[in-house]
């Protein structure tokens, strides 16, 4: 996918509802550029399950004076993701190893990405105003699992809820991403801060559109 878009929540004082009184008054690209984390024209990257080869060395103790170790990595050597991954690599489970290991997403250094995407504009709103086409566009379900429900026998999970394939109403159909992007929202976020990021409460996210670069362009 060369486009998409990215729905990330706001904190709450990233919502602006002054009356201009404070010396900041309401302008969407004035309010943007305050208070969004990520910026127009800005490349960031996406961070995946990869495999590195390094070792774990040690990193002090913990209160109760167990050794804690970190990792170090030698990005010199090559970086494999889950559909690289030679079949003769050889995976280390054991910490004294050196060798190839499997790293979790968020231990993704920027030197380790293979996708990078630009930020090509910027906009805040309520997460309910979500439009069936961004449900799709975010991955909740693919156009085409919508146009086939009902089709076929089977279905198909998104975090919690099962949603079979027969039959479907129209209505349904038209429905189908929003209610699959919903069951998918709330099992990222539904318990956050006691719940205020839940769908039912329709919290104000920013929706990044994105548009994939190569790597190059990230390091001009």
């Amino acid at each position: 996918m060369n486009k998409g878009h990215y729905y990330n929540v706001t904190a709450s004082h990233d919502v602006y509802a002054g009356d201009g009184s404070d010396g900041f008054p309401w302008c969407p690209a004035k309010f943007i550029e305050r208070c969004a984390r990520y910026q127009v024209g800005q490349i960031v990257y996406v961070k995946e399950k990869h495999y590195t080869y390094g070792k774990w060395i040690k990193n002090g103790t913990t209160k109760t004076g167990k050794q804690k170790h970190r990792f170090v990595g030698d990005f010199k050597k090559p970086v494999y993701y889950f559909d690289t991954l030679p079949d003769d690599l050889v995976v280390c489970k054991r910490e004294e190893a050196i060798g190839y290991f499997c790293r979790p997403s968020i231990f993704m250094p920027r030197e380790a990405a293979r996708i990078f995407l630009r930020i090509t504009d910027i906009r805040c709103e309520r997460l309910q105003d979500i439009s069936v086409d961004d449900c799709i566009a975010e991955g909740a379900i693919s156009r085409s699992q919508v146009e086939n429900m009902g089709n076929y026998t089977g279905g198909v999970y998104v975090g919690t809820l099962y949603k079979a394939w027969e039959p479907v109403s129209d209505d349904e159909r038209r429905k189908a991403p929003v209610a699959f992007f919903r069951e998918l929202w709330d099992s990222l976020n539904a318990k956050r801060d006691n719940g205020a990021y839940a769908w039912e409460n329709s919290p104000w996210v920013w929706i990044y559109s994105l548009k994939r670069c190569d790597k190059q362009e990230s390091e001009g």
